[in-house]
């Protein structure tokens, strides 16, 4: 395909710094391999002066294979492209001596950070269960991208003991890597970067071998890649940033948009060059994409527009609640998969928080649309799932013992390998389950005082959960159980992305079993039963199938594409996310989650589905939703709005005549006050019928039909057109 004008532009670009603004779908790729090839074939650049970055190594291999498409393979070879990563551990190889290291030191990857943050745990005596491995290392990271040391908290540390015994621990797990000649990854690229400031010569070197510079996804860099960048180009100023301010979403990763939209203050006199024209949405999508970015004040202008005619308005549907939402987005993917012009795998469903899955999983597999969770392990598969779920099969079976031997530590509770091994080796010995083994060990008094107490513990809390499961329905049951286990707690005191997901897993699982006691039997068993059907589903042909619906959050979508794309719960609190109260949503944090959702639309090639929703289950109720304020960002000549819930509500008020139909148990419903519901009993025929609804929200009511003015809405919502 011929390069437009601008792409030509950035291509035949030579000599001195140039910022490459690539919007989304508009061929960056494409042109930094281009460039390279122009520069070696068209301007006599010697390949081996060519350097050029990636952040993945999936995109630096297919840059490789591109190359050598289009250059002479000894030519192609010479050329360096990798990540920030593997560049910097060639270089860190190379000059091993000045940092006084092995040339074979070994990089240690996450299972060997967390053995020495357990080590270092242990030397210092800090508790594990508050200052969790994960924790500290994630802490570590970003310390170690701003370059900060051990020594850099010891002197802020004051008489904040978190700080003192944090720099402690950073301490005894540097050593511990310099002893053992060890690298992790953030040190390859801080490391890289000492060697450069402390050594002259060094960077010398490697500014003259290195006189052209690429770097691929410029908005994602951090402090300590942008310290890199700067450093090696520093001599010949030859650096192509491509990137697009717009797409920046990784902040919480420590990434600094601050880096692309300072570029010009970096690069004094640098060439921009803008990449509007798009290869992949229609002009509807586009235009809509962009005026959604033009409430960000901090960003570089762009306005992308493609030569792509025609294109649907994108369609806005606005439903009761989460429930109604993703039943209709099952009803408008498999309309269109039966209307034999797309198939499953065209079609993407995003969400903002991992929690939003459950709902949408439990629609695709009653209406038996084959889907998979991209990025993320399905609800139903999660590790907090699974915890629960094990618990609540022990209250259930004390003598199911794959149950009691995943919960007998979690959260923990000081009882390790060579506890469960005695208890193991009791039942054995004695024919008995787990559960039971553990009251044979303590009656022989060989353990400890504090093992002792452990196990004596979980023993009294399974069987009081036993006794509230007799008189409580499930939700109740749950509830206590994580009260009383401090499950849930074990997460929230820490403050990382891994914590705050397992949260909102947990408070999803809340809303499912809440859930089942409004729509199921309400036992603690029954829900068992439902959990498990559901997992066991997950395990079917479903996986097998490569024509799925694609289910993802916003920010696993980055860097894909989709002939449709839905996009469900878009309203305030959610998107934008807000986890606390408004006035945690700084500007910054806003405009993060602007550029989330425009990733997120413009993901879209030919169809893109808006979907929100009046009322969303959180947290074990159903809360009012407001909808999100992006929505009105978005020309509404642009969209295609229909406000199902609304419709619902006025068929309620101006047709009574419609409640005055039979009604059978199962049967959805509508009213004007208590909103959506399911008929469990009904006697009577006509305006005098009685019937017994138990609401989404709660409440069971026993009304009569005619003055109710009841709506059937699985008989009325297939004829509103979606």
């Amino acid at each position: 395909m011929k390069l437009n004008r601008q792409q030509e532009l950035a291509v035949r670009h030579v000599d001195g710094p140039i910022l490459v603004l690539a919007g989304a779908g508009s061929g960056k790729t494409r042109v930094i391999v281009k460039r390279i090839a122009n520069l070696i074939t068209d301007a006599g650049i010697y390949p081996w002066h060519i350097l050029a970055i990636t952040f993945t190594n999936k995109a630096a291999n297919e840059m490789k294979t591109r190359l050598e498409t289009m250059l002479q393979e000894s030519d192609s070879r010479k050329i360096t492209v990798g990540t920030f990563h593997s560049v910097c551990t060639r270089i860190l190889r190379f000059e091993h001596n000045a940092l006084k290291l092995s040339r074979n030191f070994s990089i240690a990857d996450e299972a060997n950070q967390l053995t020495r943050i357990k080590r270092a745990l242990k030397e210092t005596g800090a508790n594990p269960d508050i200052l969790t491995p994960k924790l500290l290392i994630s802490k570590i990271s970003r310390a170690k991208n701003q370059f900060e040391t051990p020594e850099t908290w010891q002197n802020k540390s004051g008489y904040n003991p978190f700080n003192k015994t944090f720099a402690e621990i950073f301490q005894l797990y540097q050593q511990g890597l310099k002893a053992d000649q060890s690298l992790d990854f953030d040190d390859l690229i801080t490391e890289t970067v000492r060697l450069f400031q402390n050594e002259p010569h060094i960077l010398s070197k490697y500014q003259d071998k290195y006189r052209y510079i690429l770097i691929d996804e410029y908005q994602d860099t951090n402090n300590a890649q942008y310290m890199f960048v700067k450093l090696l180009s520093g001599r010949y100023r030859n650096v192509m940033a491509v990137g697009d301010d717009d797409q920046s979403i990784y902040q919480w990763r420590g990434a600094e948009i601050s880096n692309i939209i300072n570029f010009h203050k970096d690069f004094p006199g640098a060439k921009t060059i803008k990449l509007e024209q798009n290869y992949r949405s229609t002009q509807i999508i586009l235009t809509a994409a962009s005026a959604l970015m033009r409430h960000n004040k901090k960003r570089n202008p762009k306005t992308l527009w493609t030569d792509i005619q025609g294109g649907e308005l994108i369609h806005l549907e606005t439903w009761l609640n989460d429930k109604e939402e993703a039943r209709a987005i099952c009803r408008n993917i498999t309309n269109k998969v039966n209307s034999g012009f797309r198939k499953y795998s065209d079609y993407a469903v995003l969400y903002r928080v991992n929690a939003q899955s459950r709902v949408l999983e439990e629609a695709f597999q009653s209406q038996k649309i084959p889907y998979r969770v991209v990025g993320n392990t399905s609800f139903f598969k999660r590790k907090e799932v699974k915890d629960l779920l094990a618990y609540i099969r022990l209250v259930l079976n004390t003598g199911d013992s794959v149950s009691c031997r995943r919960i007998l530590n979690v959260p923990r509770r000081g009882i390790g390998k060579t506890t469960l091994n005695d208890l193991e080796e009791v039942a054995v010995r004695n024919g008995t389950d787990l559960f039971s083994s553990i009251g044979l060990l303590l009656q022989t008094n060989q353990l400890n005082s504090r093992k002792h107490q452990s196990l004596e513990a979980f023993v009294s809390l399974i069987n009081a959960l036993k006794k509230i499961d007799q008189e409580n329905n499930a939700e109740d049951v749950v509830r206590h159980l994580l009260q009383m286990t401090g499950y849930r707690e074990s997460f929230v005191i820490h403050a990382s992305a891994e914590a705050k997901a397992s949260i909102e897993i947990i408070d999803e699982f809340v809303n499912t079993v809440a859930d089942y006691v409004v729509h199921g039997d309400g036992s603690l068993s029954g829900f068992a039963d439902y959990l498990s059907l559901y997992s066991d589903d997950e395990d079917g042909d479903l996986g097998a199938d490569t024509n799925q619906v694609q289910l993802m959050t916003l920010h696993n979508a980055k860097g894909l594409e989709f002939t449709g794309v839905f996009i469900a719960g878009l309203e305030e609190e959610l998107c934008p996310l807000i986890r606390n109260n408004k006035e945690s949503l700084s500007a910054e944090l806003l405009e993060e989650e602007r550029r989330l959702l425009y990733v997120g639309m413009t993901r879209a090639r030919q169809e893109l589905h808006l979907y929100n929703a009046e009322r969303r289950f959180l947290y074990g109720r159903e809360m009012v939703r407001q909808p999100s304020r992006f929505l009105y960002e978005i020309p509404s000549e642009s969209l295609k709005q229909v406000d199902h819930a609304r419709d619902m509500m006025q068929k309620t008020k101006s047709n009574p005549a419609a409640a005055r139909k039979s009604f059978n148990s199962g049967d959805r419903v509508l009213h004007a006050t208590w909103g959506t519901g399911t008929v469990v009993d009904c006697s009577g025929d006509g305006p005098t019928a009685k019937v017994v609804i138990n609401f989404d929200r709660g409440l069971k009511k026993k009304l009569l039909a005619g003055p109710a003015n009841l709506v059937h809405l699985n008989r009325n919502i297939s004829r509103i057109k979606t």
